[in-house]
């Protein structure tokens, strides 16, 4: 049910005076207000009047069971309380983010000053104390700033919810992507801020940047990035960018309803894209509150009425302000969409992005997530030191993922046997550094019965593991070396990138990773106790496969997603297949490709796989701008921050970077002397050759979406600080022109032929 302005929320009124009397006529609320020091004057209460009455009428004429909430409102200067409250009611607006004015607008001689020119950083935050939960406070970035992450941080712990950049192309300001920013863009990706952005499309390819080697980062851009007359790119741009979303809000400049005109030429094609983009569209107004309110004779209010005229009716008359500041009537197209259409665009998709930040951040003490336990480690679930632990099993074992119900069915004893985990024949055996078999056990609620093998080193524990072949083994996360196969824990892995959500402070993301990943435990220890602390940022996942089609698929073939209107969704029947195989891997670093240079459809296949550049044997291939075929080709870059090399012989390697030694074909001695000169990976044009710490394997990575019935396979490796934690080779065949994952004995044939060395061979 639409909120209708919570007037008897005592949040929303306890800073007005006391009221001695209270009328309702026709929709219009008096009040006759007496202060302790001063009564209100007549002047005032008219202003509040009028701005009732020109509220007044929405929720007769539109949608009133749709809550409506606003993506981007400004405030420049202080705005006068009853402005705030009483348009926020009155629209009946559920909450809107407020954002802090790049600029102070300049006083106008003519009119009284509003208020005394104060830090707009600071008015925002005002504000969400007077509306908590209504008005989120959006923090705006001076370009004069030289730590930005800590100038952020100190407004985000005085309850700030967002940040805001503008890259406008005026003067002093800092690109999008100046180095100055990355701590700025990690500490918001790790901690669910989201950011708004005031762009002009000559700037997106910087935006891109930051979208690419962000992909946790929630961006929200503002004006529909200044597309509005280029709808094509802007679904393209959207497309590549699952991070960003995009509002309707032009903020009333005194050409916005040219744009609304420009907008709906093509009204097919806008349809179109508001059809396809659904999901990715907000509702905002822009200066419902600017202080000018009320010199610009209320034009802030008509805005926000003349926004939500065009997307619910099909056209409509309205009163509008002309440059000159003179109002008449003209005509205002309009979209007339439907009603499950704008509760996306209203309601679903902001709460999706700004949802979660009406919760106040977790304490800083429940951030410390250790890799590695000191020796004096106990269970105490009290704790704000949490452990992130891993499961792990010998190589031939061929188990990849378990639940916790199963897992407690072991150490209770009821399960024996590896066949009963999906695994090869074989007991099943548990051994555990330290107590963390217990500490397990009493995170789970589970009684442990069976017998467990105790390590005091975590070395001794994997040469364990690997040389009895039946061992399931516990381990701190850091202690991994990707010798072992590590387990996904109902359905998450903690090598997976998405792991950097353990470390955020938002309280909705921590608790949604302590119920999917029920291994991050919490411990304790003495204060004096030295331990490794996670950091989310050294997580590397490099994504290996071979050629993919390089045509549109043929959706006589593969099985479409049908869109309500009856017609086949393009986007999501050439995204699914990669979906299906890894499910996890939900976005990853680079992607190793055996072949020429990517065509468009194999880079939008990789690029839909969350692939921040793709590495061919000639190039490395970054995808810098929103395009489907990659940038220009170089052999060495920076992929979010981490140095990568590209080398067809030792001596080209970089002893500062990630070295990846390509190969015209297969060659065992080349392979070798590969590694001994410190190659992080090897691949020639038959597959996947080596990896550090791994040895030599023979991974064949064959053609998907290609010939029917083609076999081959994907390669998932996880890096930890440069230090591999885990590969996972997953076998795959093309049937009914999908890639599906090989399951059965020829699978587990193939498999056990690719970790053969890694059993027999002690590297």
């Amino acid at each position: 049910m639409r909120q209708s302005g919570n007037r008897n929320n005592p949040n929303l009124l306890h800073w007005i005076p006391k009221a001695k009397h209270i009328k309702f006529n026709s929709g219009i609320r008096f009040i006759e207000a007496k202060s302790k020091t001063k009564k209100v004057s007549m002047k005032k209460l008219i202003f509040l009047t009028l701005i009732t009455i020109l509220a007044a009428g929405c929720s007769d004429t539109y949608f009133d069971d749709v809550p409506v909430h606003s993506a981007h409102e400004f405030l420049t200067r202080e705005s006068r309380g009853e402005e705030l409250i009483f348009a926020i009611n009155n629209a009946q607006i559920a909450s809107v983010a407020l954002i802090a004015g790049a600029k102070e607008a300049p006083v106008e001689d003519i009119y009284p000053d509003p208020g005394s020119p104060e830090d707009g950083n600071e008015l925002v935050l005002k504000a969400g104390e007077k509306l908590p939960g209504r008005l989120i406070p959006f923090v705006f970035i001076p370009n004069t700033q030289s730590d930005p992450a800590a100038f952020f941080e100190s407004f985000h712990k005085r309850r700030a919810r967002g940040l805001a950049l503008w890259r406008l192309g005026e003067e002093g300001e800092r690109p999008l992507g100046d180095p100055v920013f990355e701590p700025l863009y990690n500490y918001a990706e790790i901690n669910g801020v989201p950011v708004f952005v005031s762009i002009k499309p000559d700037y997106l390819d910087e935006l891109s940047h930051v979208l690419n080697d962000h992909h946790d980062l929630k961006v929200i851009g503002g004006g529909l990035l200044g597309l509005y007359d280029d709808f094509q790119r802007l679904q393209e741009y959207l497309e590549y960018h699952p991070n960003l979303f995009v509002d309707i809000g032009f903020d009333g400049d005194a050409d916005f309803v040219d744009i609304l005109d420009a907008m709906t030429k093509d009204q097919k094609g806008v349809e179109a894209f508001f059809e396809r983009m659904k999901d990715r569209l907000l509702f905002a107004g822009g200066l419902l509150f600017d202080h000018r309110l009320f010199r610009k004779g209320l034009w802030g209010m008509q805005v926000y009425k003349i926004y939500r005229s065009f997307l619910e009716k099909g056209g409509a008359d309205m009163r509008v302000r002309d440059a000159s500041g003179y109002w008449r009537m003209r005509h205002i197209p309009g979209l007339a969409l439907k009603k499950a259409r704008l509760e996306r665009i209203y309601h679903n998709n902001f709460m999706k992005i700004l949802g979660q930040t009406f919760h106040d951040p977790v304490p800083s003490e429940f951030d410390s997530l250790i890799i590695k336990a000191p020796p004096s480690w106990r269970f105490d679930p009290a704790s704000p030191t949490r452990l992130i632990a891993a499961l792990v099993s010998p190589r031939e074992k061929l188990v990849t993922m378990i639940s916790t119900q199963r897992l407690r069915d072991i150490f209770a004893g009821k399960l024996t046997d590896w066949r009963e985990i999906n695994g090869e024949p074989g007991p099943i055996r548990v051994a555990s550094l330290g107590p963390l078999a217990q500490i397990v056990a009493n995170q789970l609620d589970a009684p442990l019965v069976i017998k467990v093998e105790l390590f005091d080193d975590p070395m001794k524990l994997r040469r364990g593991v690997e040389e009895s072949g039946d061992l399931l083994g516990i381990i701190p996360f850091g202690d991994l070396n990707g010798r072992l196969s590590v387990l996904s824990v109902d359905g998450d892995n903690p090598c997976a990138s998405n792991v950097k959500y353990c470390a955020s402070k938002a309280a909705p993301t921590v608790s949604n990773y302590f119920s999917t990943y029920p291994l991050l435990i919490p411990v304790a220890y003495s204060a004096d106790e030295s331990a490794e602390k996670f950091d989310p940022f050294k997580i590397r996942t490099v994504f290996i496969g071979g050629r993919i089609r390089a045509e549109e698929p043929d959706l006589n073939v593969v099985t479409p997603h049908m869109q309500s209107d009856g017609l086949p969704d393009i986007q999501a029947t050439r995204m699914r297949p990669i979906y299906e195989i890894l499910p996890y891997v939900r976005r990853n670093d680079f992607n190793i490709f055996l072949g020429d240079t990517p065509e468009s459809y194999e880079a939008f296949l990789m690029r839909c796989l969350g692939a921040r550049a793709i590495i061919s044997p000639s190039a490395i291939h970054r995808f810098d701008a929103a395009s489907a075929r990659p940038p220009a080709n170089v052999i060495s870059g920076r992929i979010r921050g981490l140095p990568v090399r590209l080398a067809g012989a030792a001596g080209d390697f970089s002893p500062r970077a990630f070295n990846v030694l390509t190969l015209a074909h297969k060659d065992k001695e080349a392979v070798n002397s590969g590694l001994a000169a410190g190659a992080d990976m090897v691949v020639s044009s038959e597959g996947l050759e080596a990896v550090k710490g791994l040895g030599a394997l023979e991974v064949p990575l064959g053609s998907f979406l290609g010939d029917e019935e083609s076999m081959g396979a994907f390669a998932v490796l996880s890096f930890y600080d440069h230090r591999l934690s885990n590969i996972e080779i997953v076998p795959t065949q093309t049937l009914q022109g999908e890639v599906q994952r090989r399951f059965g004995a020829d699978a587990r044939n193939f498999l056990l032929s690719v970790f053969k060395p890694l059993v027999w061979e002690k590297i």
